[in-house]
């Protein structure tokens, strides 16, 4: 029931964001309409994403639950983080490149492919594992290969030149795919493995 209270306050929020409206009419309309995708939808979410989202583990009393939230929500919003950071400094890098091969030819871009083994249980992990991947410019998910306890994703890279230090410092050089693999896991496996263990 909690659940979809918060989601029908967060559903109405976003109506009257995105509506910009202030007349009770149009505030009642927006919120019988939260109150009914909340019903309609938590239920069926909830079957679905639970058992990919471990519950708490029964024993744990409700401050050790709170903090174990907390720590899954740091690890996600890390995750994010990193996300958005990465997609950024990416399409700059993926200009770069291309206006470096319109100024010499020569320079040709060094594509790789890597096997990044996959240790996420969970397919929603894998799935936002994937995603991550391929929202990132310059890099995509070509395949998931494997039974589920040894799961691979197969990643295409545009150019092994440079890729992000594990730790998120400044670019290095990765000249073979254990590396590039080394990357990816710590970079967006590690807290998505957080919130899905």
């Amino acid at each position: 029931m909690t659940a979809v209270v918060v989601t029908t306050a967060l559903l109405f929020g976003l109506w009257v964001l995105l509506t910009g409206t202030d007349t009770p009419g149009g505030l009642l309309l927006g919120l019988l309409l939260a109150a009914a995708a909340a019903a309609l939808t938590v239920d069926r979410l909830r079957r679905r994403l639970g058992p990919q989202l471990r519950p708490f583990p029964a024993a744990a009393g409700r401050t050790a639950c709170g903090l174990l939230l907390l720590r899954r929500v740091w690890a996600l919003l890390t995750w994010l983080r990193r996300l958005v950071a990465d997609i950024v400094v990416a399409n700059f890098r993926i200009a770069a490149m291309v206006l470096a091969l319109v100024v010499d030819r020569r320079r040709q871009p060094e594509p790789v492919e890597v096997v990044l083994p996959v240790a996420l249980e969970s397919p929603l992990g894998v799935y936002l594992l994937a995603a991550t991947i391929s929202l990132t410019p310059g890099t995509v998910t070509v395949d998931l290969a494997g039974s589920e306890s040894r799961r691979r994703l197969l990643v295409h890279a545009i150019d092994r030149s440079e890729v992000t230090g594990e730790d998120g410092g400044p670019a290095v050089r990765a000249p073979d795919a254990e590396r590039w693999a080394a990357v990816l896991k710590a970079r967006y496996e590690a807290p998505l493995l957080e919130v899905f263990r």
